[in-house]
């Protein structure tokens, strides 16, 4: 790619930055479409059993292009009897719930993402303590989201349908709500709070 970018600047400097862009992109598209297949052949192996042969190992998520830097304070607007706040902290890259626009993506990102910590972390990953001594779980509140998604799927799963049917189906219920995370979140939990094998299912979907 370097060596293309060299030649690009000789013919025309002005498209050399574009045209790196651009096969940054398809590459990254192109491993993003091995991703989704892994994922499909990893939900696969779940509904097989714990007596089948273990799911093929996840690959890396593609590198993702850094955040950009949050707008400056605007100085000297107040307004009278606002309640002073705590600053808002970072939750070290765990992508809010809201984020996402299909189902698909947000399991993925939880079965790539969040389940290999789960594993290798307990639930100690998810609480934070700060400096203040707060205890900030704003992590644990946004797993727990991801954990709904996935039980739901794998409940879908369980009564016969295909990975892609289940995320389907979530992704349809989604719209079907007006794309608000919100009221499909508590149809959800409504519907898997009384299901004792809420934490298997999540295990099988996630993996961990």
């Amino acid at each position: 790619m370097e060596e293309d970018e060299i030649k690009a600047r000789a013919a025309s400097p002005e498209r050399a930055i574009t045209n790196t862009v651009v096969s940054a992109l398809a590459q990254w598209r192109e491993d993003q479409a091995k991703r989704d297949a892994m994922v499909m052949e990893h939900l696969m192996a779940a509904t097989r059993g714990s007596n089948s042969s273990p799911p093929p190992p996840l690959p890396p998520p593609p590198a993702e292009a850094p955040p950009s830097d949050p707008p400056p304070p605007i100085v000297g607007v107040a307004t009278a009897g606002a309640r002073v706040k705590h600053k808002r902290e970072t939750q070290n890259d765990v992508a809010h719930f809201s984020s996402w626009c299909k189902m698909s993506d947000a399991l993925e990102y939880a079965i790539f993402e969040l389940a290999p910590r789960e594993k290798g972390e307990g639930h100690t990953w998810r609480i934070l303590k700060r400096e203040d001594g707060r205890e900030d779980r704003s992590r644990d509140k946004q797993w727990r989201c991801y954990r709904s998604l996935a039980i739901a799927v794998g409940i879908l799963m369980r009564e016969g349908q295909t990975p892609e049917e289940a995320a389907s189906t979530l992704q349809s219920r989604f719209e079907s709500v007006g794309s608000k995370h919100t009221p499909l979140l508590r149809a959800i939990n409504e519907e898997i709070k009384k299901r004792h094998d809420a934490d298997v299912i999540a295990r099988d979907v996630l993996g961990f």
